[in-house]
């Protein structure tokens, strides 16, 4: 019995030292990795959005209450569009590829309208799936903030 108290406590702290390892690795972040690496991931994320559609689902504010709404982003040439903002009079717009400091790929871009309306979008990207805020700030009128992800 004392020789399986010893083994089991001996296991947690394996376990513990193992999280606590994974946990300063993630805290290391870009700081622990080379720019050949860094500039290799932000490739590979520009190859994974580059040529492609993704679908989105929009949570919208309404009131007290959200609504979910459908969304499409397109990305050709080094340039992002969305279906819904398009259909609103915003234009494409280039868009950066970059890492945040824990090493996430993240992409941004700013899209205007013809009366100077302007829309941030900013996300998140994991493989197949992305997450992300739309910021509108009209020239007059009230900012609005909207979140969306590739899951429903």
């Amino acid at each position: 019995m004392k020789k399986a108290g010893i083994a089991i406590l001996a296991l947690g702290l394996a376990i513990s030292f193992c999280g606590l390892s994974m946990a300063a690795e993630k805290a290391k972040g870009m700081a622990g990795m080379s720019d050949a690496a860094k500039a290799q991931l932000v490739d590979q994320t520009k190859q994974a959005l580059n040529s492609r559609e993704w679908e989105v689902y929009m949570l919208i504010p309404a009131g007290k209450k959200t609504v979910t709404e459908p969304d499409v982003f397109t990305f050709a040439n080094g340039k992002v569009s969305s279906r819904n903002l398009t259909a609103q009079g915003y234009k494409e717009s280039n868009v950066n590829v970059g890492l945040q400091d824990d090493g996430t790929p993240v992409w941004e871009t700013m899209q205007v309208d013809a009366n100077n309306n302007i829309a941030f979008i900013r996300a998140e990207v994991s493989g197949s799936n992305m997450k992300g805020v739309i910021s509108k700030q009209p020239v007059k009128g009230a900012k609005t903030t909207m979140h969306f992800t590739t899951s429903p």
